[in-house]
């Protein structure tokens, strides 16, 4: 009884650790997938803005075997009502592994505004895998006469 007891004791235990674990995952982004954002923005003038442009970037290094892949996601902001727009950022298949941030170019009739993480705004990094690979070819140059 004491055994079975201890058993299930464990395997409650160990059962709470995997699910904890799991909920401090973050969710993996890959190529193909959308990422959806609503920004909203807020103040007297926020009916003034006309135009935003999203970008998701990162910092990570790129891999050796992603010669040529980008490092940043463009959207452009499409106007849903007064001060609101939406950002739709597809993932493509070049772009290198990494934690990406948003960025937003903000125009308003004469204005231009940047919004960045960690500065006008704070929203969670969308963590981008991909396993696509590209070898950059060398190549071989010769005048011809």
């Amino acid at each position: 009884m004491r055994k079975t007891l201890k058993t299930i004791l464990l395997a409650g235990i160990l059962l709470s650790l995997s699910i904890a674990q799991a909920q401090d995952t973050k969710e993996a982004w890959v190529p193909g997938k959308v990422i959806k954002l609503e920004v909203k923005f807020d103040g007297p003038d926020a009916s003034r803005i006309n135009m935003i442009y999203g970008s998701l970037s990162t910092l990570a290094q790129r891999p050796a075997d992603q010669a040529g892949f980008s490092n940043s996601i463009p959207a452009n902001g499409v106007p849903i009502s007064s001060g609101i727009f939406h950002l739709e950022f597809t993932i493509p298949e070049t772009v290198i592994p990494g934690d990406y941030t948003l960025s937003m170019d903000v125009r308003a009739p004469g204005i231009q505004l940047s919004y960045n993480d960690g500065q006008q705004f704070h929203f969670h990094a969308f963590h981008i895998e991909n396993h696509g690979t590209f070898a950059q070819p060398s190549v071989t140059i010769k005048e011809i006469h």
